[in-house]
């Protein structure tokens, strides 16, 4: 299985900056999130430990709807067919390799300016378009896609110049499950999580 593609990582390191002003109960998801973005940059200058590890695992913990981000990148009918130990075990190593490249993209995102476009519901789901710039570089495309859980927004998705990273994955995913079946993926999961990659 390939390594997550950089613009991927890119964008899950900005995904604490680029939340829409909606309401939910009451308060605005960007108030929700700046409280967190606020926390996470008094994270992100201490010293690299355990304890620091631990405290980006809560704040991305309370930003990204893991479940929602597995059942989607394996598809419904896979989701479906899975047992509930299948898809608790498959759920857990995706988390694990969603906050790793979280983690090693922090510091690529330094002197980014965000700007926020539109923000456009679907259905349950709210698609916010963004660009994110900086000088000597050229803009790019960022949308995030989120939804309701009990009352606060969770990312499940986000979109780099159009490309979706739970496609990127449902389309990874579904080819080894395809060729290999499912406790193949899990293995080759399972071995990415181990190399530390």
């Amino acid at each position: 299985m390939h390594a997550m593609p950089r613009f991927q990582s890119f964008a899950l390191a900005l995904a604490l900056l680029l939340i829409p002003v909606t309401s939910i109960a009451g308060e605005s998801a960007t108030g929700h999130l700046s409280r967190r973005l606020v926390a996470l940059n008094g994270v992100v200058d201490e010293t690299k430990s355990a304890a620091r590890e631990h405290k980006l695992h809560g704040l991305m913990d309370e930003v990204f709807d893991y479940e929602e981000l597995a059942k989607r990148s394996l598809g419904a009918k896979e989701w479906e067919a899975r047992t509930p130990a299948e898809r608790k075990k498959f759920q857990s190593l995706l988390e694990q390799l969603v906050r790793r490249s979280y983690q090693k993209s922090l510091d690529k995102v330094a002197g980014y300016k965000v700007d926020f476009k539109s923000e456009k519901a679907d259905g349950g789901d709210v698609r916010v378009a963004t660009r994110a710039h900086k000088t000597g570089a050229s803009p790019v495309k960022i949308d995030y896609v989120l939804h309701d859980v009990k009352g606060t927004w969770r990312v499940f998705d986000v979109f780099i110049e159009d490309s979706s990273l739970v496609a990127n994955y449902r389309s990874q995913f579904s080819k080894v499950i395809q060729k290999k079946g499912f406790d193949a993926l899990l293995e080759k999961l399972q071995k990415k999580v181990d190399s530390g990659n």
